[in-house]
């Protein structure tokens, strides 16, 4: 009677044992599951989470660098604003040929100036022998060449000072060296313009002919 008392006990003891055992692992596997395979009720009514997507940059037609490379995604506006530039560089390159022109018209004057003034020095003496001689006939046949030299000085002067005093020689010189050094630069930059003016137009010609295959193609798209 107490052996079969204590087969009890224990029969119970193991009940318990395995009890505690399957429960403990139903807790440990992360709590009751629902039919629909959900973590349970605190899940219920939320959608997953997704990544928001990174802003697209925009459209620029022109690289970061700012040397005017053409992409593919030309707008009118930016084809606008390219013109504004192309127009600045045509400005410039026809300003300095101006400026050059000035300054070689200028030069010539100088030159002009000083060889009118190297002729009248060197045929003076023989105008005051003509003179002294009293306008003779015959020493004006034996001098004629240099009297003509001379009177073509004297109105070369006249045309050139145009009521101004005559420099002198040294002032002629260093003016004349300072318009060379200036017309010398002018023309460098002269042709650097007429570069980047060639360059300007042919890029502007390949965003008009960009525009209009987009332009083409958006007209397309709105009749179908």
């Amino acid at each position: 009677m107490k052996g079969k008392k204590y087969r009890v006990v224990a029969a119970a003891l193991c009940a318990a044992f395995l009890l505690c055992g399957i429960t403990t692992t139903a807790y440990a596997g992360g709590g009751e599951e629902w039919e629909d395979g959900t973590g349970g009720p605190e899940w219920e009514g939320l959608d997953p989470v997704e990544p928001t997507p990174a802003p697209e940059p925009e459209p620029n037609p022109f690289t970061p660098d700012g040397q005017g490379t053409m992409v593919d995604n030309a707008t009118d506006q930016d084809g606008k604003e390219f013109f504004t530039i192309m127009a600045a560089a045509v400005d410039r390159a026809h300003a300095l040929a101006g400026e050059l022109q000035t300054t070689e018209a200028a030069l010539s004057k100088v030159s002009g100036l000083m060889g009118a003034v190297v002729d009248y020095a060197k045929a003076r003496p023989v105008f005051d022998g003509y003179k002294a001689a009293r306008y003779s006939k015959k020493y004006l046949a034996e001098h004629e060449a240099e009297l003509a030299t001379y009177r073509a000085a004297r109105a070369a002067m006249n045309e050139l000072l145009g009521g101004e005093k005559l420099p002198k020689m040294d002032a002629l010189k260093k003016q004349r060296r300072e318009l060379a050094d200036k017309k010398k630069a002018l023309y460098a930059e002269y042709r650097q313009a007429q570069r980047d003016m060639r360059e300007a137009v042919a890029v502007k010609a390949n965003i008009d002919h960009l525009l209009g295959l987009t332009n083409g193609r958006t007209d397309k798209e709105q009749t179908r």
